[in-house]
C-alpha cells in the first residue's frame, strides 16, 4: 500500500503539457543560439514525451503488480521521482512565460506560452536520460499495456459529480440509517437512568471499525432530552488539552483565545465555570486515550455538574472502555441479514423505484454478498456503492473474492482497497490527498477543489469558468479510510509532531504535516524543523495544524529550502510578518494565513506569485492593508480578505483578471470596495461568488457591481449601515445571479426592486435571516416578486416584522420548497393548520414543499397532501 499513489493523472498532464503548452517556432526576437536551441528542446520535449507515453501505457499493469514484487514497487518510486521533477521543470517553464508577460503588462490568459527557459536545456537532458533508464527496465518486468480512459482524453477540469462520489463511498455519516432503534433506546434508557451526583457517569459504547459506533452515538446524543447542554467531540488523536478547548468553543460559540489553548490550568478554569451547576452531555468520539493517565488526566479536567450529567464515549477498545467506565460498556453488534440488505440495495439499485423487476438477476448474488458482510455497515455500504453500475460478472467477481464473514481490521482495509481499485484514476489521487487533512475533518468541494488545483490534479482556470455542478459540504471520511488515504500516499506524505516523526522525513517526502503539541516533551520546536526540512527539498505541500508562534528568520529559512512548494498553509501559525522572500516560490498556487491574528502586513513580493490560485487572509484582523500591486496575480481565482483598510482601491483588486470567488470578512473599517469610476474593463467580470460580511461601516454597494455579469452567488451579512435601496444601481446588471443570501442586515425595508428586474431570469435560491427591519419581501405598490422565473427555493428565517408574502408569490410555478423559522407575522399568515383559514396559505398552496418552524407539509405531485407536526 505504501507506493501505490496512481501516477496516471499526473502523469497524462505531463504528456498534455509536453505536446501542448509550449510554442517552440523561432521568432524575430531570438538570437541565433536561442533559435537553435528551440530546435533541440523541442527535440528533447517529445523525446520525453514518447518515453512517458510508453510509460504511462504500463502503469495499471506495473501498480497491479508491484504487491508481489518488490522490484517493481521500486521501479514504480524511482519512476515516480522522475514525473515530478518532469512536472517541476515545465512548471518553472510556463512560469518564466508568464513572469515575462506580467513584466510587459501582458495580463491575457494564455493556453500555450513561448518557451524562453533555454536555462533548463541541460537540466531537461539529465531528467530525460533518468526517464531512459527507467524506460529500459520497463521489459524485465513483463509488464503489459492496458488501455488507460485518460489515453484519448485530456485531463480534465474538476468536477463535483466526482467529489459526490467519494463522498457516497466513504462518508462517516451516511443518512442511510437501519437497525439501530432498539440500541438507541437501550442507551436513551440508561441514559435517563443517571442519577448520581457524586461523580460523572461515564457510558461506554465498545465495537470494532466499520460497526456504526458513531452513527449510534449521533442518533442518541440527538434524541437525548432534558439537558441543559450538549456537546460533542471528535478525539481520535487529539491530546486532552484539545478536547477540552473545543468544549469551551462549543459552549461559548466562539474561539478561545490562541494563547490559552495550550494552557492547562487556564482551560480547567474556563470549563470549571461554564459547566458546574449545568447538567451536560458530553460525546466522546473515537476516544484512544488508551494512556490510562491521560485519561485520568482528562476527567479529573471535567466538572462533576448537575446530578445526571453524562459522558458517553465510543471506542474500539475493549480494556479501554473498561478502564473508563461507571457503567457497564454497551456492546455493540452487527446488524441483522435482512438490515443489511435494506441497506445493500438502496444503494446499488439508488433512484430505481421497480429494482426488484429490473435487477431479479442480481438479487440473489446481491443477498450472498450481504450475507458475507458480518453485518458491519461499512462493509455494506463500501460493496454496494461499488456495485451500483457494475454488470453481473462484476458482482459475480465480488462474490467469489469474499471468503468469510468475519472481519477484523485488516480484512476491512483489504476491502476497502478493492473498492478503492475501481475508482476513476484522478478520484484515486483525489483520495489520497483527503489524508492531507487531520482525521474527522469536515471537508467540502470547495477545499478539494483548491488542494487538487494546487497539486495538478485539476487544471488551473486560467481565466476560463470553472466547472459548474453544485457545492458539496460537510461529509467526513470514516477513519479507516482516511487510514486508506494516509497508506496510498505512504512515505509521500509525513505527520510530524515529535522529533521521532522528523525521522520519516527524506527525499522521496512531497507532503508534511506539523503538528505542534506544546504540551508534549519530545514536540519539535520550530528550529529545529526549519533545519530538518532540507531532507525534503522536492517538497510539494506544507501545512501547519496546532497554534504555532514563528519567528520571521525561521519562516525564511524554510522557505529558502523548499522552492518547489505549491501549498503553504500557516493558517495554523502566528507572525507577525512574512519574509520577502516568500515571492520566490513561483510554484505556489496556494497560500493560507487564516485567524493570523498578530500579523499586520504582507510583503509586495507575494505580487511575484504569478501562479497563485487560491489566498486566504480571512481572520487577520490586524492586517493593515494588501499589498499594492495585487493586480499582478494574474491566475487569483479564489479570494478571502479581512483587512483595516477603508477601501481596497489602492490594491486595485478590481483587477484580478481570473478572481471566480471573492469573500471580504469581518473589515471593521471598510467603507467601499471600489471607486464608482471603475468600468467594465477595469472591473473582475470573471467573479462568480461575493461574500460581504462584517463590514459594519460600508453603507452601499458600489455601482460598478452592475458589471459584474457572470456573478452566481451574492452573500450581503453582518453590515449593520449597509442600505440596498441607497445603492440600487449596483444590483441592475446581475442576470446570471442564482442565490442570493442576505443576513443581518437591519436596515433593508424591502428587496429592491433592482435585483427583481436583472435576476428574475436566473434566481433558484433566495435566503433572508435575521432582518429585524424586514416588513415587506416588495413594494406593495411594485409587486414584481413574481416575476422570478426560475426561483426554486425561498427561506425566511428571524424576520419577526415580515407581515405577509407578496400576492404575486402564487405565479412562481418553479417554487418548490419553502422554510420559515422564528417569523411569527408570517408563520400565522400561512399556517398550515388544516383547519386555518391563513390568507397567505392559499397564495403558496402550489407549493411542493413547506416548513413553517415545526410544522411541515409536503404535497406530491399529484396534490396529496401529507402533513407533519414536529414537537
Amino acid at each position: 500500500m505504501a507506493e501505490e499513489v496512481r501516477l496516471s493523472p499526473l502523469a497524462k498532464s505531463i504528456i498534455e503539457k509536453l505536446s501542448n503548452s509550449f510554442i517552440f517556432q523561432p521568432t524575430i526576437t531570438y538570437t541565433n543560439e536561442q533559435a537553435n536551441n528551440a530546435i533541440s528542446v523541442e527535440d528533447e520535449f517529445q523525446t520525453i514525451r514518447n518515453n512517458m507515453e510508453s510509460v504511462y501505457a504500463v502503469l495499471a499493469d506495473a501498480e497491479k503488480k508491484q504487491s508481489a514484487n518488490n522490484s517493481i514497487k521500486f521501479w514504480l518510486r524511482d519512476l515516480k521521482c522522475i514525473v515530478y521533477d518532469i512536472d517541476d521543470l515545465l512548471d518553472e517553464a510556463v512560469t518564466d512565460s508568464l513572469q515575462h508577460n506580467v513584466k510587459n503588462g501582458d495580463f491575457r490568459p494564455k493556453f500555450r506560452y513561448p518557451f524562453r527557459s533555454f536555462h533548463l536545456t541541460t537540466e531537461m537532458l539529465e531528467i530525460g536520460a533518468k526517464l531512459e533508464c527507467v524506460v529500459a527496465k520497463m521489459d524485465e518486468f513483463g509488464l503489459v499495456e492496458t488501455e488507460n480512459e485518460l489515453l484519448n482524453n485530456n485531463i480534465r477540469d474538476h468536477d463535483d459529480d466526482d467529489n459526490d462520489y467519494v463522498r457516497d463511498y466513504y462518508s462517516k455519516y451516511n443518512p442511510i440509517i437501519i437497525g439501530r432503534d432498539e440500541a438507541k433506546h437501550e442507551i436513551l434508557s440508561k441514559v435517563l437512568s443517571v442519577s448520581n451526583a457524586d461523580s460523572l457517569s461515564v457510558l461506554p459504547i465498545v465495537g470494532m471499525s466499520g460497526i456504526g459506533k458513531t452513527t449510534l452515538a449521533k442518533l442518541v446524543h440527538s434524541d437525548v432530552q432534558n439537558f441543559d447542554i450538549k456537546l460533542w467531540v471528535c478525539v481520535t488523536e487529539k491530546d486532552v488539552n484539545y478536547i477540552l478547548s473545543n468544549i469551551i468553543q462549543q459552549v461559548n460559540g466562539v474561539n478561545i483565545e490562541d494563547s490559552s489553548k495550550n494552557n492547562h490550568e487556564e482551560l480547567i478554569e474556563k470549563i470549571n465555570e461554564l459547566l458546574n451547576g449545568k447538567k451536560y452531555f458530553l460525546v466522546l468520539d473515537d476516544m484512544r486515550l488508551d494512556d490510562e493517565l491521560e485519561w485520568k488526566k482528562l476527567e479529573e479536567s471535567l466538572p462533576i455538574g448537575k446530578e445526571g450529567s453524562m459522558v458517553l464515549i465510543t471506542s474500539r477498545n475493549v480494556k479501554f472502555a473498561s478502564t473508563v467506565k461507571t457503567m457497564e460498556p454497551y456492546m455493540l453488534g452487527g446488524l441483522q441479514k435482512h438490515e443489511c440488505w435494506s441497506i445493500f440495495k438502496q444503494l446499488a439499485f439508488e433512484g430505481v423505484a421497480d429494482e426488484d423487476a429490473r435487477y431479479s438477476n442480481l438479487q440473489k448474488i446481491g443477498k450472498s454478498i450481504v450475507g458475507k458482510c458480518g453485518g458491519i455497515p461499512l462493509v455494506v455500504r463500501v460493496l454496494a456503492s461499488m456495485l451500483r453500475f457494475e454488470d453481473v460478472h462484476e458482482w459475480q467477481r465480488i462474490k467469489d473474492n469474499i471468503n468469510d464473514d468475519s472481519y477484523d481490521a485488516h480484512k476491512i482495509m483489504q476491502l476497502l482497497k478493492i473498492s478503492y481499485d475501481k475508482l476513476k484514476p484522478q478520484l484515486k489521487q483525489c483520495l489520497a490527498y483527503m489524508s492531507l487533512y487531520p482525521k474527522n475533518h469536515v471537508y467540502n468541494s470547495s477545499e478539494i477543489v483548491d488542494i487538487g488545483i494546487a497539486l495538478g490534479l485539476f487544471k488551473q482556470v486560467n481565466g476560463n469558468k470553472e466547472s459548474k455542478k453544485s457545492a458539496i459540504d460537510g461529509f467526513e471520511l470514516h477513519d479507516l479510510i482516511h487510514d486508506l488515504a494516509t497508506n496510498i500516499l505512504g512515505d509521500e506524505l509525513v505527520d510530524v509532531a515529535t522529533t521521532e516523526n522528523m525521522a520519516k522525513v527524506s527525499c522521496y517526502t512531497r507532503h508534511v504535516i506539523w503538528r505542534h503539541e506544546c504540551s508534549s516533551s519530545n514536540s519539535l520546536a520550530p528550529k529545529e524543523l526549519a533545519t530538518e526540512l532540507g531532507k525534503a527539498k522536492k517538497l510539494r505541500t506544507f501545512r501547519l495544524l496546532g497554534v504555532n508562534i514563528i519567528s520571521c528568520s525561521v519562516l525564511e529559512e524554510i522557505i529558502s529550502k523548499l522552492e518547489f512548494l505549491r501549498i503553504l498553509d500557516l493558517s495554523g501559525g502566528l507572525m507577525e510578518e512574512l519574509p520577502k522572500s516568500i515571492g520566490k516560490l513561483k510554484h505556489l498556487r496556494y497560500l493560507d494565513l487564516t485567524k493570523n491574528v498578530i500579523i499586520q502586513g504582507l510583503p509586495n513580493t507575494i505580487c511575484k506569485l504569478v501562479n497563485l490560485d487560491t489566498f486566504h487572509t480571512k481572520g487577520c484582523v490586524r492586517l493593515k492593508e494588501l499589498p499594492k500591486d495585487m493586480y499582478l496575480l494574474l491566475r487569483l481565482r479564489k479570494f478571502s480578505v479581512t483587512t483595516l483598510q477603508q477601501s481596497l482601491i489602492s490594491t486595485k483588486t478590481n483587477e484580478l483578471s481570473s478572481l471566480q470567488h471573492l469573500e471580504i470578512y469581518s473589515c471593521p473599517r471598510l467603507v467601499s470596495l471600489w471607486g464608482s469610476d471603475v468600468n467594465a474593463e477595469g472591473l473582475i467580470t470573471s467573479l462568480r461568488s461575493l461574500i460581504i460580511s462584517g463590514c459594519p461601516k460600508m453603507t452601499r454597494l458600489p455601482d460598478c457591481i452592475k458589471y459584474l455579469v457572470n456573478l452566481e452567488r451574492l452573500t450581503l451579512q453582518d453590515c449593520q449601515e449597509l442600505d440596498l435601496e441607497e445603492g440600487q444601481e449596483a444590483l441592475q446588471g446581475l442576470q446570471n445571479l442564482e442565490e442570493l443570501y442576505i443576513s443581518s442586515l437591519p436596515k433593508i425595508a424591502r428587496l429592491p426592486h433592482a435585483i427583481i428586474l436583472s435576476a428574475k431570469p436566473s434566481l433558484r435560491t433566495l435566503e433572508i435571516d435575521d432582518c429585524k427591519g424586514l416588513i415587506h419581501l416588495v413594494d406593495p405598490l411594485k409587486d414584481w416578486f413574481g416575476e422570478f422565473q426560475t426561483l426554486h427555493y425561498l427561506v425566511i428565517k428571524r424576520c419577526p416584522n415580515l407581515l405577509t408574502f407578496p400576492n404575486s408569490i402564487c405565479r412562481l410555478d418553479t417554487l418548490e420548497n419553502i422554510l420559515i423559522l422564528e417569523s411569527p407575522h408570517l408563520a400565522k399568515s400561512c399556517s398550515l393548520t388544516p383547519q386555518s383559514k391563513a390568507l397567505d396559505f392559499t397564495l403558496i398552496h402550489h407549493v411542493l414543499n413547506i416548513q413553517i418552524d415545526d410544522a411541515i407539509l409536503t404535497k406530491k405531485r399529484n396534490h396529496q397532501i401529507q402533513h407533519k407536526r414536529y414537537v
